[in-house]
């Protein structure tokens, strides 16, 4: 196998154990989606397996740069791949979206039931130091 055989075949390991972490992350991700159950403990799973995820892309960097430095096309299982692993990062995207704009709708609600409530404090503190 020549350096740059192992230098693709690397490549391909790391990736494929990139797709790998990205697959258990987007099950996470959609299993507190379905599970409200689960809310208690899913972020500190996806945390877990997103600093593997950063721990991995680090240790692949010079293997990165140097495919980078080769100018060589990719192959098939190569762009598979990385295809592979953009859906996955535009899935938790899309996620992550989706509960921005549901915090963001909890927030507006929040507030005026937030008012609401102060308002029905005072108007009970009130009415008990007439008493």
């Amino acid at each position: 196998m020549t350096g740059a055989d192992a230098l693709v075949q690397r490549l391909l390991d790391g990736y494929a154990a990139q797709q790998a972490l990205y697959d258990r992350a987007v099950a996470i991700w959609r299993q507190a989606e379905e599970n409200a159950a689960s809310a208690r403990l899913w972020p500190q799973d996806l945390h877990a397996v997103l600093m593997t995820l950063t721990a991995l892309d680090a240790a692949m960097a010079p293997d990165k740069a140097a495919w980078q430095r080769s100018a060589r096309a990719p192959g098939e299982e190569l762009l598979g791949l990385w295809a592979c692993i953009a859906a996955r990062i535009d899935t938790l995207a899309d996620g992550v979206r989706r509960c921005l704009a549901d915090v963001e709708t909890r927030q507006k609600h929040l507030l005026p039931a937030l008012d609401a409530l102060v308002q029905e404090r005072r108007m009970h503190q009130a009415y008990i130091k007439r008493l």
